[in-house]
Order: structure tokens, then C-alpha cells, then sequence
């Protein structure tokens, strides 16, 4: 997350406004969450399955790429 510019707090933020989607075929995470942090940035973070379907841990995060983020609106 750090080398792509993307720090904890803009995941948390994140996830107040967020969408779930598939990932692409053959990664290590099924789901990619992507959400706005309170500036408006928009974060993309992929999460592969935890034992608990409440707990995500996110394995990197990025700014989103344009289609990403024309996935929000």
C-alpha cells in the first residue's frame, strides 16, 4: 500500500463508501474493494478470504485505475 501511495487511514475510509467486485481469473484474491476516501480519491484494495466473512484484510491498495473507478459510477 505505502509504495503505491496509499495509506491506512484512506482504507478505512474507504470502506464507509465502498463497492465489492470480482477480481480477475488466477489471483490470489477473489474480490477487489473499491471505494472513495473523504477526499473524493478513489482506492482499490484487493482482499483475499479470511476464516471470518467479517474480517478483510486487504494484501496491497492502489489509487484506482480509470476503469476502476468508472466502476463507482
Amino acid at each position: 500500500m505505502w509504495s503505491h501511495g496509499v495509506s491506512r487511514e484512506q482504507i478505512y475510509e474507504m470502506l464507509e463508501n465502498r463497492l465489492v467486485v470480482e477480481n480477475r481469473k488466477d489471483r490470489s484474491a477473489r474480490h477487489v474493494v473499491i471505494g472513495r476516501d473523504n477526499n473524493g480519491r478513489c482506492v482499490a484494495a484487493p482482499v483475499p478470504p479470511t476464516d471470518s466473512p467479517t474480517i478483510w484484510r486487504p494484501v496491497t491498495a492502489w489509487p484506482c485505475k480509470p476503469g476502476e473507478a468508472a466502476t463507482l459510477r
